[in-house]
């Protein structure tokens, strides 16, 4: 019997040895590693540097600052119309002079909307500032910086599309470590105080509008060919579904936040949102592998070959194995790590467990998303999205007074929800789980 038992083992790790290799030979997988890596960097640095002014700036001039960076994360949803993300899935339907005419019309939206704020800031300066808590000065420099980010957006894409994931790296990596150096400055060093940061932003985003300039003339995108009337249609009608899909996030993370302040108080927001970060490791990584993933799935679905379905099924058998280990490890990890090293969170470990939960489905609704993006199928996705974020804000509303431990578990729910709903709705535009099949392990590719 103990025989039997110790082959049986044998045998169970030797095919766990070859599922491992046959993942780390992948050369999607190697890329994804290394989409990771520049990952965490960016954020270890963005922590620090967050950090650093929590204890430098005063408590009215972070808020001031907070203000600011909500005001850019909303004009940069809008200022495209969402429209940016469709040059990905230009990138490998179309000749590059088609591909061309696509920009320009995204870039040509892009310039009329940033009118259309300018024209709302200066025609209406005294509400607004009131209404936002910033001056008609900082409400330019938002639309400034919202509009270099364009290009910076652009520039990465186009690495990410051609698979170069170090370029895409250090491109990122120098527009981090120069916001970093210069807010540093700033505002420890000059004491400038939250201007300094708003500055330091806008001087790096001045250097890296210069410098992606460049590199997109090199590669021939700074280039003007007209665009058609249906070229401004596809755009539109891939990117304005998008604008209420991206407010999704904040629909579910951000307000979660200020409800949970509402009842408990700022205390318990950072307990939710220490065990809330430590889960996004998860999610950081599930983030990284997709810049590389969705590349490997438009060239697969644009070679248009008989048996890519099946090949791409393999790839999320395996990957949807792998993240379940990562979020297993992650979990049991970080579990250990507030017990043994910061006792003062172990009030947030009962929120670790649906939490990594809810991330593992994020991750795995990034395996299916982009067929539904590349099928331009958006319209599905926004009102996936956007209608189960509004459930979770309401649930959340009347649930959180209860338990904040309610909170958690809902997060765990609408991204369970939203998982299931685009697997459903992407297994009905292309064929990609064979249910007959799913219990044998297939060979990775």
């Amino acid at each position: 019997m103990n025989t039997n038992n110790e082959n049986i083992f044998m045998v169970v790790q030797l095919k766990i040895k070859i599922f491992l290799l046959k993942i780390l030979k992948s050369s999607l997988i190697k890329k994804g590693i290394t989409f990771t890596l520049f990952a965490i960097l960016n954020n270890a640095l963005n922590f620090f540097l967050i950090f650093v002014l929590s204890i430098y700036l005063s408590k009215s001039d972070f808020g001031l600052l907070n203000l600011f960076n909500v005001l850019i994360l909303i004009v940069s949803v809008l200022i495209s119309l969402g429209t940016q993300s469709y040059f990905g899935i230009a990138f490998f339907q179309n000749k590059f002079e088609n591909l061309l005419k696509f920009l320009n019309s995204i870039l040509i939206i892009t310039f009329l909307v940033s009118i259309a704020f300018l024209m709302l800031i200066v025609a209406a300066p005294g509400s607004l500032s009131n209404l936002l808590g910033l001056s008609t000065k900082y409400q330019l420099y938002v639309l400034i910086l919202c509009l270099f980010q364009v290009f910076y957006t652009i520039n990465l894409e186009v690495f990410r599309l051609e698979e170069k994931p170090i370029s895409y790296g250090l491109l990122s990596f120098i527009w981090i470590t120069l916001n970093f150096a210069l807010t540093i400055s700033l505002c420890i060093w000059i004491k400038n105080g939250w201007t300094g940061r708003v500055h330091a932003q806008l001087i790096s985003a001045l250097v890296m509008f210069i410098i992606n300039i460049i590199i997109l003339n090199n590669k021939k995108y700074v280039k003007f060919v007209k665009p058609q009337k249906k070229h401004f249609t596809q755009v539109l009608s891939f990117g304005l579904p998008l604008v209420p899909h991206n407010s999704t996030i904040w629909i579910r993370q951000g307000f979660d936040r200020y409800i949970i302040n509402y009842f408990y108080g700022a205390v318990l927001v950072g307990t939710f949102s220490f065990a809330y970060n430590l889960s996004g490791i998860i999610l950081m990584i599930g983030t990284a592998f997709n810049s590389t993933n969705s590349v490997y799935i438009y060239k697969k679905l644009t070679s248009k070959s008989g048996e890519v379905n099946a090949l791409l099924f393999k790839q999320i058998y395996f990957m949807t194995l792998l993240f379940a280990i990562i979020t297993i490890c992650g979990y049991f990890f970080s579990y250990f790590f507030i017990i043994l090293f910061i006792p003062k969170y172990l009030d947030s470990i009962q929120y670790l467990f649906p939490l990594f939960l809810a991330a593992f489905f994020q991750c795995i609704y990034y395996l299916f998303v982009n067929y539904l993006l590349f099928y331009k199928n958006t319209k599905t996705l926004m009102l996936i999205t956007f209608s189960i974020s509004i459930l979770h804000f309401i649930l959340s509303f009347f649930l959180t007074k209860y338990s904040i431990l309610f909170t958690a578990y809902l997060s765990l729910i609408s991204n369970f929800l939203i998982c299931l709903s685009v697997i459903f709705f992407t297994n009905k535009t292309i064929k990609l789980i064979n249910f007959k099949s799913i219990m044998r392990l297939p060979e990775y590719r």
